[in-house]
């Protein structure tokens, strides 16, 4: 499990209203897949729009871009649900090259990449399974 730190809850409050702006623009489902992983790994689904490199939320990210990525979603759609935390698809990019590197070799990434694994699917994936990095 993943722990904010005060400075992540203080980011927060000074960008609250950008954000709750952006999260009232995205689609019910896919808000529903980023809250189900930030619950998986314990951090509030909130943090991960705030633009800060903070080391939770860069981990959050990451294995969020992961899931949309494996999913389907496009680079710069992805950019485009995550961007008032500063994301373009030359991000996703790194992100994606971040949590392939950091599954490997990182143990504390991996065992909260691995609470992860078993996701509730939103609607619109119903058909689609997710079993260990590969959707079938």
């Amino acid at each position: 499990m993943l722990k904010t730190t005060i400075n992540t809850q203080i980011a927060f409050k000074l960008h609250e209203s950008e954000i709750t702006a952006h999260i009232e623009t995205l689609k019910q489902e896919d808000l529903i897949l980023i809250q189900s992983i930030c619950g998986k790994i314990g951090i509030d689904y909130r943090y991960v729009f705030i633009k800060r490199r903070y080391r939770e939320l860069v981990t959050a990210r990451c294995i969020i871009c992961h899931y949309l990525y494996k999913l389907g979603y496009t680079l710069v759609n992805i950019g485009n649900l995550l961007s008032t935390s500063g994301y373009d698809h030359i991000t996703v990019i790194y992100a994606l090259k971040q949590h392939n590197n950091l599954n490997k070799v990182d143990a504390k990434y991996q065992s909260i990449f691995n609470l992860t694994l078993e996701q509730p699917t939103p609607p619109r994936y119903a058909g689609l399974s997710y079993v260990n990095g590969a959707v079938g």
